[in-house]
C-alpha cells in the first residue's frame, strides 16, 4: 500500500468515526431535523413582527415548537456542511426560495435519501426538487413531469395515494395558506417512476406528493409557510402534515450505511 493510499484510508476511517459519532449524538437528542438556512438558497428574516418573518424562519420556529433542535445548514456551498447535517438528521427541509444545490452535494443527498432520509421541498423549491429527483429526465414526451401551478382552494386526501402511506391518518384535506402552489404530476410516468404518488389533490393539481427512493422519500408540499399559524392560528391542516413529515425518517442503522458510503468518497 502506498503512502497516498494509506493516507486516504486513514482519512476515510477518521471521517467514518466522526460522522458515526455525530449521528449517535443526533440519535441521543431523539428529534433531529436539518433546515436549509442560507440566504443564498432560502428566505430568512426574524423581525419583531412575526407576520414579516421569512419562510425558513417560520419553519425554524415551528420545529422548535415541536421540541426539535434543527441543524441549520448555513454553508450550503460546502459539501462538508451537508454531510455533517445529514449525519445528524433524518429529515432535511428546503423552505420556499431554495435554488439548486452544488453539484458535488447531489449524489451524497440522493444516497442519504436512499438510505432512509426524507428530503422536503416547500412551494418555490421546484428547481432543487427536479435536480435531486431527476424527474425532469423521466419522460421525453413531457419534459418536466413536476412543474408548479397556481394555488387556490383546498385539496382532499387522495384515497389511492395516501391510504397506506405516512399520511393515512392525516387531515381529510389541506387548505391554501398565504401562498400555496401545486405541482402537475405527469400521468404517464415510466414504470420505474411509479413510486411518485400524490397524497393531497390529484395529478393535475397536487399539493403534497411523495417520491419513494430506496428506504427514503422525497416529499413536496404546497405552502411557502410565510403565513403559517403553527402556534395555534389557522394552519389549514398543514401543521398535521408537517408534523407527520418531520417525525418520519431513517433509522440509526440506515444512517450508518449512508455514513459508510460517504466515507468511500474520500
Amino acid at each position: 500500500m502506498t503512502m497516498m493510499n494509506t493516507s486516504r484510508s486513514l482519512a476515510a476511517a477518521l471521517l467514518v468515526c466522526a460522522l458515526l459519532l455525530s449521528s449517535t449524538v443526533g440519535s441521543a437528542t431523539a428529534k433531529k431535523v436539518a433546515l436549509v438556512y442560507d440566504v443564498e438558497y432560502v428566505d430568512i428574516s426574524e423581525s419583531e413582527d412575526r407576520s414579516e418573518w421569512g419562510e425558513a424562519s417560520n419553519l425554524r420556529a415551528f420545529l422548535e415548537s415541536l421540541n426539535y433542535s434543527p441543524y441549520l445548514v448555513t454553508q450550503s456551498d460546502n459539501e462538508g456542511s451537508w454531510t455533517t447535517a445529514l449525519a445528524q438528521a433524518r429529515t432535511l427541509i428546503f423552505a420556499e426560495g431554495a435554488s439548486t444545490v452544488p453539484d458535488d452535494s447531489v449524489e451524497p443527498l440522493r444516497a442519504w435519501v436512499r438510505s432512509g432520509g426524507v428530503a422536503v421541498f416547500c412551494e418555490d423549491t421546484n428547481s432543487v426538487a427536479q435536480q435531486l429527483t431527476e424527474l425532469e429526465l423521466s419522460n421525453v414526451a413531457v419534459a418536466v413531469p413536476i412543474e408548479r401551478g397556481g394555488g387556490g382552494g383546498s385539496w382532499s386526501k387522495s384515497a389511492a395515494g395516501a391510504a397506506s402511506s405516512l399520511f393515512a391518518n392525516g387531515p381529510a384535506q389541506v387548505g391554501e395558506l398565504d401562498s400555496t402552489s401545486t405541482w402537475y404530476l405527469d400521468n404517464d410516468l415510466p414504470a420505474e417512476q411509479a413510486s411518485l404518488k400524490c397524497m393531497y389533490g390529484e395529478t393535475a393539481s397536487c399539493a403534497v406528493w411523495v417520491y419513494t427512493q430506496g428506504s427514503g422519500k422525497f416529499i413536496g408540499v404546497g405552502p411557502d409557510f410565510y403565513d403559517f399559524g403553527y402556534d395555534g392560528g389557522q394552519d389549514g391542516g398543514w401543521v398535521s402534515v408537517m408534523t407527520t413529515i418531520v417525525g418520519h425518517g431513517s433509522s440509526a442503522s440506515q444512517l450508518a450505511s449512508w455514513v459508510s458510503w460517504v466515507a468511500a468518497l474520500y
